[in-house]
This record gives structure tokens, C-alpha cells and sequence, in this order.
């Protein structure tokens, strides 16, 4: 990486985004990167949770998670919201594995629906609060803004989730077409 000056490691070894490598192989990465995936999130869930404890959510009822994998952040939050309902966003092959989804293990299939659809391309308009755990460190600056406005269309509350091996910081903002202002 520092000898020619790309950032991203996986794409200098492998010549394509991880994301894509994992489409590409299904049955080998792209089924130990969707393990690995849903194994963090259990963790990484437990964080959130704990890092949202004094948040009143009394004025939220629906809840989004982009490029939410099997569910485990949304099923986690729903399970400690019961007023909540919410929709886990990711690629159809990601929905595709049901075995997989975590609603049906949370016992919350009523309260959870997935969607297969692409972050990029089309973001459900109707949620109160959208999550992203996870998904910004993954892409550039432009590709950050227009994934977060696709998910806030100026009018809804966005949390970006990241994580170090110890803590979860969460950052709720609203989010404009034109400019970005935290609340």
C-alpha cells in the first residue's frame, strides 16, 4: 500500500473489492466472509445496544439498517425496543440466505422484514432512524455522501456505527441533500 499509494489492500492483491470477490465465489470466500460478517455483528450488536441505552427512542417506530446483513443489529434492537419495527437492507444474495437471517432465531419475524436491494441504487424513503454499521469506512467520500443521502433524503435521523475491539461510538445526524449537520 505505500509503495503505490492505493488504500485498499484487497483490491491491490485481488484486483476487485472484497464485496465483489465474495459475489464472485459464493461457496468459498463469500461463505466465510458471510460468517465472519454475522460474527462480528453479534458483538458488535451487544456494543450498540450498550452504547444507545440512554437514547429515548419514544418517537421512533421504524427502523432501517443498510447494508444489514442477516439481521442481527435490527433483530438486537428490536428485541430491546418492542415498539420498534424494522427492515434489514442488503445485496439479494445476502437476503437470499435464509438459513442465515436472524429474525426467525429472534422469534421477530413479524417485526422484521428483509429487502434485497443495493445501498446505491434505492434505500427505503418511509424509516424514522436509518443504521449503517460498518458500511462507511468501506467506500470513498463520494460514495459515503451519496449512500448517506440515499438513506436520510434530508428529512431522517442516519446512526453510523463503527467499532474498535473495545467500544462502539454512534453518531446520530440528520442529513441534507446539500450539506450534513449532526442533532
Amino acid at each position: 500500500m505505500i509503495r503505490d499509494g492505493r488504500q485498499n489492500a484487497f483490491l491491490r492483491e485481488y484486483g476487485e473489492m472484497a464485496f465483489d470477490h465474495a459475489r464472485a465465489n459464493p461457496d468459498g470466500y463469500g461463505a466465510v466472509f458471510g460468517r465472519a460478517m454475522s460474527g462480528f455483528s453479534a458483538i458488535q450488536s451487544a456494543w450498540v445496544l450498550e452504547a444507545l441505552r440512554d437514547y429515548d427512542f419514544s418517537s421512533v417506530a421504524t427502523w432501517c439498517d443498510v447494508g444489514g446483513g442477516h439481521g442481527h443489529l435490527m433483530c438486537s434492537l428490536l428485541a430491546a425496543y418492542p415498539h420498534l419495527s424494522g427492515t434489514v437492507l442488503d445485496l439479494p444474495e445476502v437476503i437470499g440466505e435464509t438459513g442465515q437471517l436472524w429474525a426467525g432465531r429472534f422469534g421477530l419475524e413479524e417485526r422484521c422484514q428483509y429487502l434485497a436491494g443495493d445501498m446505491f441504487e434505492e434505500v427505503p424513503s418511509d424509516a424514522d432512524v436509518y443504521s449503517l454499521k460498518m458500511i462507511l469506512h468501506d467506500w470513498n467520500n463520494s460514495e459515503c455522501t451519496q449512500i448517506l443521502q440515499r438513506s436520510a433524503g434530508g428529512r431522517n435521523r442516519v446512526a453510523a456505527f463503527s467499532s474498535s475491539s473495545t467500544s462502539c461510538q454512534v453518531r446520530l445526524s440528520r442529513i441534507s441533500r446539500s450539506s450534513s449537520t449532526s442533532t
